[in-house]
């Protein structure tokens, strides 16, 4: 396995267009989400990433979170070793229950129809998200750091990237590592 490192200039064309339509549809993602969240009322966050959910997190200093611990409608464990944060998930026996399942499908609507950077720019970009090797998949990674685009691309058997557009330039790994402090 192998990785070829680029590096890209967000203030330029077209790296700036699509970075400022991301954030547009990040801005919009963001809003949806909040009409949602608002209308829970233990909610401090959810569980899972920026592109899936897995339950809402409540934390023990909610005021309502004594309420909801207590209510046949939430299944609730805690989010790690510290127990200061729990997930909540509906159970669907119940009609508060089958409302919070609801609110939650919403949220992975919204997650699912605005895709995350790294999937946004691969795409936009028509480069490769993945590449199969003998038994294992290896995933580009893609970020910013100070206004520079940064991807690593994996390819095999020296079967490089044939469609990397000529406003990235390719760059060392020591390079790569170098531009994000490492």
């Amino acid at each position: 396995m192998e990785y070829k490192y680029f590096k890209g200039d967000l203030e330029k064309e077209p790296l700036k267009k699509l970075n400022d339509n991301w954030l547009e549809t990040r801005k919009s993602r963001n809003e949806s989400l909040q009409k949602v969240v608002d209308t829970i009322p233990f909610y401090d966050g959810w569980a899972g990433g920026e592109d899936y959910i897995c339950g809402i997190v409540c934390d023990k200093n909610n005021p309502l979170f004594e309420t909801i611990k207590h209510d046949a409608s939430y299944k609730i464990k805690p989010l790690n070793d510290n127990k200061k944060e729990f997930i909540v998930s509906p159970d669907k026996r119940y009609k508060k229950g089958k409302e919070l399942a609801s609110k939650i499908d919403e949220i992975r609507k919204i997650l699912k129809k605005h895709s995350c950077f790294r999937d946004f720019m691969l795409r936009e970009l028509k480069l490769p998200s993945s590449t199969l090797g003998r038994a294992t998949a290896y995933f580009s990674s893609i970020g910013v750091v100070n206004k520079t685009l940064l991807l690593e691309i994996p390819f095999v058997d020296g079967k490089q990237p044939s469609s990397i557009p000529d406003f990235l330039t390719e760059i060392k790994e020591s390079e790569f590592l170098a531009i994000q402090g490492k």
